[in-house]
């Protein structure tokens, strides 16, 4: 099997964004910094279920925008999300390179 061309990378990572929710979590992370936010915390921001802000999040995980640390509280291990700035930062640069 072959490795994708740039454009095709490219083209996945847009059609990741094409959803609303998923550059409201993007943006919603960004704003958090290094600490990331709960998926509970994600799931109010948007108004939305929490298992419908998990099936955005999981598509930014696969994409590799997002990754999830388990962080440890009173009632046991706690998932928070973070936006991984070196795939927003290459999508950026693919994107200035059309230009």
């Amino acid at each position: 099997m072959s490795q994708p061309t740039a454009a095709e990378v490219l083209a996945a990572e847009v059609a990741v964004l094409a959803k609303r929710h998923r550059l409201v979590l993007l943006h919603a992370l960004a704003d958090a910094g290094a600490g990331g936010r709960t998926l509970t915390e994600l799931a109010g921001r948007l108004a939305i279920t929490k298992p419908a802000a998990l099936r955005h999040l999981d598509s930014l995980r696969r994409a590799g925008m997002v990754c999830r640390d388990y962080v440890g509280s009173d009632t046991g291990p706690v998932s928070r999300y973070r936006l991984v700035p070196e795939s927003t930062h290459a999508l950026a640069d693919a994107i200035r390179a059309l230009s």
